[in-house]
């Protein structure tokens, strides 16, 4: 799943847990060697472990890619390892402020928490097993005649001129996996991400398109829409990251500090009582132990951006630089840690927005470069993109670490051990991630199209992070577009305000739309239609009359499912990859011709799997009220 998220990161510029998934796979096959749940959870947790670090190098290393730089196995790894375990020797302090002592429900947590539960009084893993692998079949057979056999689109699209002024464009992704991301996420935050995508191309684009004109694209409308948006308005979706990134580093800062202020109060009372007045259930690895390993870690970090910089300058240059970027890491580190573990308590580590402190850190190490090393030279470039890979990687593992804390804390597992396991799992996920995305990006082609790779991986958030850093340190970030998503990104945050101030259930998370301004907008329209299917099939149950726990089990089917399409299309991409790089071709497996022009076909494919999902979650519900009422008669 660590190769699949990669694919899908570069892919789409999101990354989806596994921590259920791995659950139910744990449970398939540790169930035959009679474990309990608490191993059952630890093995989950150390499967899942690198879910969290492949944002962390996927947002940011191939920034370097972008910027003519080329992937080095060792510095990724490294980063990788070192900075997810920065991010769990941050938070542990944190677990019982933030766990135990909080409002923050931690939805995934609760949800695996709860499949885990339903092990141990069930028998139907092997059910659940089957629409894992359902999922993935279709998934899979649809990605290899899709991106493997070309013997269709990847995506389908229609634009016109209206009155020879007004561009308006409209197109779909054929992916059933971001039907799945759409379904995963919800209705809500799938609404605010397409919405940031239609002022993009239904508002912006136009009004650039009639100002400027086609600019040096061809007669084709489509491509017209598309070089303004590269060229122009996707760097509106930029000024609405910062906006949206420091909204909630400002918003959380005096609950991080009331947090860790806790934590340590807890800490003293130990110490002043002895470790036997703690509950095995209630222990953590001691600060003492943690304190150690901070100290401990800056020696490797420090290591790895010395040799990482040593190539490009003399010595005294890179130890002073290198002792630079180990500090910005320690402070950035500890600030967005603490932030994306109370964030994944809010809202799941699935739409923990560490994009946007990955991008606000980016942001002020390039200023603190470009302050240091000036414009010339790409050393501040790469070292700004180290410090964010670090940072990145810690934010989201702490974030995955706390809502494990969560899970263990509702089966009564015993924390510490998890907090190694955790550590322990980083590891191997990490020397998959850079080989991955070489073979990837020798295949495909990450970032803007190239006469070699003519539709590349685009790697969106990758992207964000170079366009950001590349146009501060060149002094040419285009301020208008910028300027103008700040604005938009502000009203957001104003409205979002007023919701919560009124008390509407319904919020506008402005990283999401931030994020729907800098994605193409096939990709944000096929994560809406997976946000209305999982509103329409809730809709259903609701209306369905059926229990409360066929509900429970039909969604959770239907997470199963959504899971399943994830995971065979994604390692379609990585198995396709193979005898493209091995051959150096695009499509080595068209054995049939190329139909990759062809639409139709992927616009079926994608009905299909948006009605094969929204069936498994209501299918039970209606049989199971049937047999009520004939049972009545």
């Amino acid at each position: 799943m660590t190769s699949a998220n990669v694919y899908l990161a570069l892919f789409a510029g999101i990354t989806v847990g596994v921590s259920i998934p791995g659950a139910i796979l744990s449970m398939a096959i540790l169930r035959r060697f009679n474990s309990n749940i608490l191993e059952i959870n630890a093995v989950q947790v150390g499967a899942s472990a690198g879910s969290s670090i492949v944002a962390g190098i996927v947002y940011t290393i191939p920034a370097i890619v972008i910027n003519g730089g080329d992937i080095d196995w060792w510095y990724t790894t490294g980063v990788a390892i070192l900075g997810g375990i920065l991010g769990v020797f941050f938070v542990v302090p944190l677990r019982r402020a933030l766990v135990l002592e909080s409002n923050l429900k931690y939805p995934e947590g609760v949800a695996t928490a709860e499949v885990l539960r339903v092990s141990e009084v069930s028998e139907d893993q092997a059910t659940q097993l089957g629409i894992i692998g359902a999922g993935a079949l279709i998934g899979f057979i649809v990605k290899l005649c899709q991106g493997g056999f070309s013997l269709w689109s990847t995506s389908f699209g229609y634009g016109w001129v209206v009155g020879g002024a007004y561009l308006f464009y409209i197109g779909a992704n054929c992916s059933p996996a971001l039907i799945s991301v759409g379904y995963i996420i919800g209705l809500p935050t799938a609404a605010v991400l397409f919405a940031g995508g239609v002022i993009n191309w239904w508002i912006m684009i136009p009004i650039v398109y009639a100002k400027e004109g086609p600019g040096n694209a061809g007669p084709d409308v489509i491509d017209i829409a598309e070089n303004i948006w590269v060229s122009h308005t996707r760097y509106a979706g930029v000024g609405a990251m910062l906006i949206g990134g420091l909204s909630a580093i400002v918003g959380l800062i005096p609950s991080s500090y009331q947090s860790l202020k806790k934590a340590i109060q807890i800490y003293r009372k130990i110490q002043l009582e002895g470790i036997t007045a703690v509950k095995r259930t209630q222990r953590d690895i001691p600060i003492h132990l943690l304190l150690y390993g901070l100290l401990f870690l800056t020696i490797p970090i420090f290591l790895v951006c010395f040799f990482f910089l040593y190539p490009r300058a003399g010595v005294g240059v890179c130890i002073g630089i290198a002792a630079l970027m180990t500090g910005l890491v320690a402070l950035m580190g500890m600030l967005f840690s603490s932030v994306g573990a109370f964030m994944t308590g809010m809202v799941g580590s699935s739409n923990n927005p560490v994009s946007g402190m990955t991008l606000a850190t980016v942001v002020l190490v390039s200023l603190t470069f470009l302050a240091i090393l000036g414009k010339e030279g790409s050393m501040g470039f790469n070292a700004t993109i180290l410090v964010g890979a670090f940072v990145c990687c810690a934010a989201a593992a702490a974030g995955d670490v706390m809502q494990d804390m969560k899970t263990s804390h509702l089966i009564g597992a015993t924390p510490w051990k998890l907090q190694v396991v955790r550590i322990v799992g980083f590891t191997l996920p990490s020397l998959v991630i850079a080989p991955v995305i070489d073979v990837l990006k020798d295949t495909y082609g990450i970032g803007d199209p190239t006469p070699q790779h003519p539709s590349p991986l685009l790697a969106p958030q990758a992207t964000l992070m170079a366009s950001v850093t590349k146009a501060i340190f060149a002094g040419k970030l285009p301020l208008d577009f910028v300027g103008i998503g700040m604005l938009v990104a502000i009203g957001i945050v104003i409205l979002d305000l007023v919701l919560q101030r009124c008390r509407v259930h319904f919020r506008v998370p402005v990283l999401a739309a931030a994020l729907g301004f800098y994605l193409p907008f096939e990709l944000s329209s096929t994560v809406f239609l997976g946000g209305l299917v999982v509103h329409l099939a809730h809709m259903t149950l609701a209306r369905s009359g059926a229990a409360g726990r066929t509900i429970e089990i039909n969604e959770r089917n239907g997470l199963l499912f959504a899971s399943g399409l994830i995971t065979g299309e994604s390692l379609v991409g990585i198995i396709v990859a193979i005898p493209a790089y091995v051959t150096r071709t695009r499509a080595p497996l068209s054995f049939f011709g190329d139909y990759s022009h062809v639409m139709w076909p992927g616009m079926v494919m994608l009905l299909i799997a948006m009605a094969t999902l929204y069936t498994i979650v209501v299918v039970k519900a209606y049989y199971d009220e049937r047999n009520s009422f004939y049972g009545q008669i």
